[in-house]
């Protein structure tokens, strides 16, 4: 048996007895973890901006910020091409994804910045779970010369999983992201620090 053949013939394996088992849990769990290395706290999509500019200053501003991402930004952007890869079970559709993900990414450090995170996960996650799935996502994509967005290789290691819940999962993470990016702002830390300095004067006087 060929070597794609039998990458195939364990993803179809992986496809029809998808189910979150302890295990998968676990897996999940790291690979979406802050401190899983793949640089994810080096990018902010403008939130931290947003904030020094004034236009994130409370709850309700970071929650429509973040929204905004989620639904009509890079989130939504992701949360298809994590399908497409999830969905993926031969070479060609494994190289589609890639290919579809490296068209649609609109600027360049949109581009450096899902490709840094998606080498750095295949990398660090392969050196702890060489599964077939992770294996073939590489394979494919030095046979094409391209390189993997980070939607891409986490939606195709998890392929094993059901899928909303490891798209949820990785939305969430990436939310949780765009949160821990803000309270890095100075001008967030000045503000978030404010109430405790008016409290701390009023106790003083009584």
């Amino acid at each position: 048996m060929t070597t794609a053949i039998r990458i195939m013939a364990t993803a179809m394996t992986e496809r029809s007895t998808a189910m979150l088992t302890a295990h998968g849990l676990y897996q999940l769990m790291a690979w979406l973890s802050p401190a899983f290395p793949v640089g994810g706290y080096s990018y902010s999509h403008g939130i931290e901006t947003a904030v020094e500019r004034g236009v994130v200053n409370d709850r309700e501003t970071l929650e429509t910020w973040i929204d905004g991402i989620l639904s009509f930004g890079a989130g939504a952007t992701d949360a298809l091409l994590f399908r497409a890869a999830h969905a993926a079970l031969s070479d060609k559709e494994i190289a589609h994804a890639i290919e579809l993900a490296d068209a649609w990414r609109g600027s360049a450090e949109l581009a450096h910045e899902s490709a840094a995170q998606g080498d750095a996960f295949l990398a660090a996650a392969y050196k702890s779970w060489p599964l077939p799935a992770i294996w073939q996502v590489r394979f494919v994509a030095d046979a094409i010369q391209r390189p993997v967005a980070y939607a891409v290789a986490v939606g195709a290691a998890t392929r094993a999983l059901p899928l909303e819940l490891a798209l949820s999962a990785y939305l969430q993470a990436m939310a949780a992201n765009l949160a821990t990016a803000r309270s890095r702002s100075r001008r967030w830390r000045r503000w978030s620090r404010a109430p405790w300095r008016r409290r701390a004067r009023a106790r003083s006087t009584i």
